[in-house]
């Protein structure tokens, strides 16, 4: 037991069985990806990547997948890293919904961005600017320049009166983003399905207004978990799916950026040459405890003993 090879073997073991239940929490459900980059203490360029989904008690959770070495950071190489470690679950590309970067020119770029070239191939993999990273950009950017703050603030009042003030202005406005929210939901609700949606909503707010287990929600992430332990996710598919786009939608890459600091934990100066499957393995049975936590020794003894069929002797 003290070989490094058996060592290795056994934290391969646990981050197969852990990578296995969380692609069966996230089964069919559509998610988003939490990507960002770094480098490790050996200066190898890792791309780490994070799922957001809703779960099936209507949680929103956010799942470490693990991390893989790019050789440049170019939109390609991300796209391509992303694909495979996606496709290496069992998971489909097609069910992207979401996309969370920094804001990085090869992340959000409009024409060559990473974002660009997912949403070419899934237009409702809409993308989220980290509002971490915008506020930081805020900051930095009133910290070098203070007499901006008044015309920024300037215009935001001029344009609020502007639209405020006219009805015409507000009911066209109005319009516009109904227009925008119907062309976004457009691969989810075909036009056949947008009547049906319709009634549903309807019969759905009558139903929740009388409804006293509806009358103190928290937000958007209560009304889910409630629509679940109240079946009414099943009794309203479509209002159901609504919520669920709503809430895989991400905010921040935070997630993503614990995954970096947990990496210098385990790839150190005095570790720096550990091989990336096996710091890879190691962070996904670190970070992801809560699932390995409901994961029994004997599956991974089972795992293990796959790997090499002459251990069962």
């Amino acid at each position: 037991m003290k070989c490094s090879s058996i060592q290795k073997d056994i934290v391969r073991a646990t981050a197969v069985e852990v990578e296995k239940a969380i692609a069966k929490e996230i089964g069919n459900e559509f998610f988003a990806i939490l990507v960002d980059e770094s480098r490790d203490v050996s200066c190898k360029e890792q791309m780490s990547l994070v799922l957001r989904f809703v779960n099936n008690e209507g949680v929103v959770v956010e799942r470490f997948i693990g991390i893989k070495q790019v050789s440049d950071t170019s939109a390609l190489s991300l796209k391509s890293a992303i694909y495979s470690m996606l496709l290496g679950q069992g998971l489909s590309p097609c069910s992207i919904r979401g996309q969370g970067y920094d804001g990085a020119s090869n992340m959000s770029g409009a024409f060559n961005g990473l974002k660009t070239l997912i949403m070419k191939e899934s237009q409702s993999a809409h993308f989220i600017h980290c509002f971490a990273h915008q506020l930081q950009l805020a900051l930095v950017f009133v910290a070098k320049n203070h007499c901006s703050i008044n015309d920024f603030f300037e215009r935001i009042s001029r344009l609020l009166n502007m639209i405020g003030s006219s009805y015409k202005r507000r009911d066209l406005l109005r319009k516009k983003q109904a227009t925008h929210i119907v062309e976004a939901l457009a691969k989810e609700f075909p036009k056949h399905e947008l009547g049906f949606l319709r009634g549903q909503l309807m019969n759905y707010i009558n139903d929740v207004r009388g409804d006293e287990r509806f009358s103190d929600l928290k937000g958007i992430g209560h009304l889910a978990k409630m629509m679940v332990e109240t079946n009414k996710s099943i009794i309203y598919p479509k209002v159901y799916l609504l919520l669920k786009l709503a809430l895989i939608l991400p905010v921040a890459t935070s997630t993503v950026e614990r995954a970096f600091s947990t990496m210098k934990l385990i790839k150190n100066d005095l570790r720096n040459k550990s091989g990336d499957q096996f710091m890879n393995d190691c962070l996904l049975s670190y970070i992801e405890k809560e699932v390995l936590d409901d994961i029994s020794n004997e599956a991974i003894m089972d795992e293990f003993y796959r790997m090499k069929p002459r251990r069962q002797m």
